[in-house]
């Protein structure tokens, strides 16, 4: 049997837990000196896309190497972080690519402090893989095939890039665009996004295909976050 003081200090565990955690607005009328709160936003950096169809949201607080707690919030929720002491913070959580990321900051003052995650983000510079687009040569070309098979609906669309005077030019429904410095940047870093880890459990699947003569590379996306080739269309301001 627990004796009561084991009983009381579980007691007191689980009325600071529940009180770290509330999903309403931040209270900033309140001021108690020496403790401040947080409000955790969810948010698509890069792309739009809304945040909220995320399933929940899961993350890890720290306090100096220390960890907190763990917090998973609901769909269509954000996090209201109570009773932090002042000092220095760290959010870390995986984004839409399963890759870890974290989020520094400092309390110090009482007042709500809005804390963004960003789940589209990704360190393209850390990129390890050898890309295709990197490899084109002068009058070569590669090809990237989307597919899209869902419960009610089936699409496929493609396009060719071929690299002319040391320019990208994208052909798209029979239509070339040279591409801009910046646009060349988007291309890349899709190619990038494309060989990062992408999750499934959606009932719509994405298939991806680059290829030239020699090498191809494939990957399917059942997330229903990323949309990779829809939103590359949109940034290159392809659609008519």
């Amino acid at each position: 049997m627990f004796n009561d003081n084991y009983i009381a200090v579980l007691q007191m565990k689980y009325f600071f837990l529940v009180s770290l955690i509330v999903f309403s607005n931040c209270n900033t009328k309140k001021d108690n000196f020496g403790i401040g709160q947080i409000k955790v936003n969810s948010v698509f950096c890069k792309y739009d896309i809304d945040a909220n169809r995320l399933n929940y949201k899961k993350f890890k607080l720290f306090k100096k190497g220390e960890n907190i707690t763990e917090i998973i919030i609901p769909k269509n929720k954000d996090s209201i972080i109570h009773n932090l002491e002042f000092g220095e913070y760290y959010i870390e959580y995986k984004t839409i690519y399963n890759q870890k990321n974290i989020t520094e900051f400092t309390i110090s003052e009482s007042k709500c402090k809005e804390i963004e995650l960003c789940y589209d983000y990704l360190n393209y510079q850390s990129n390890k893989n050898i890309l295709l687009l990197d490899e084109l040569l002068e009058n070569d070309y590669l090809t990237i095939f989307f597919e899209s098979q869902g419960c009610f609906h089936s699409e496929k669309d493609k396009m060719k890039v071929t690299k002319s005077k040391k320019t990208l030019v994208v052909e798209y429904r029979g239509i070339k665009y040279n591409l801009t410095p910046s646009q060349t940047k988007t291309l890349r870093e899709f190619e990038i996004e494309l060989r990062s880890n992408h999750s499934d459990g959606c009932s719509t699947v994405d298939s991806y295909s680059i290829f030239n003569d020699n090498e191809s590379f494939s990957m399917t996306d059942g997330s229903c976050l990323w949309r990779g080739f829809d939103n590359l269309i949109t940034l290159l301001k392809l659609k008519n």
